[in-house]
């Protein structure tokens, strides 16, 4: 694991895969609500992918403002992961004090 992130453990899926690339990725949870990411005021929303308990993606969804709030896409959030074969768990983590919400979405993994 990282010590510097806090896991989202609601943001995580385990897939089983033969070798080939696996695409992660976050998309809205149902079509009732709006799915985002936000990012409060004066923060810079730093969010890591990890399989495994080890980062492969970094994501900033922020731009430390004072004065504005960031909403981003959650589509924004793409990966095209290689790995071994195996069973495999995908999380998102954001980095320790980033005020960093992700709203009405689920992580996707599927392998290609």
């Amino acid at each position: 694991g990282n010590a510097c992130c806090e896991s989202f453990p609601q943001f995580s899926i385990t897939i089983t895969t033969v070798g080939r690339p696996v695409l992660v990725f976050l998309a809205p949870a149902d079509g009732t609500s709006p799915c985002y990411l936000f990012s409060d005021q004066d923060t810079e929303g730093q969010i890591a992918l990890q399989r495994d308990g080890a980062n492969v993606g970094m994501y900033l969804c922020g731009c430390g403002n004072s004065s504005i709030n960031w909403f981003s896409v959650p589509g924004s959030l793409l990966l095209l992961d290689t790995p071994a074969a195996g069973t495999h768990t995908y999380m998102l983590a954001s980095i320790a004090g980033s005020g960093l919400t992700i709203n009405n979405a689920k992580l996707v993994a599927f392998e290609l």
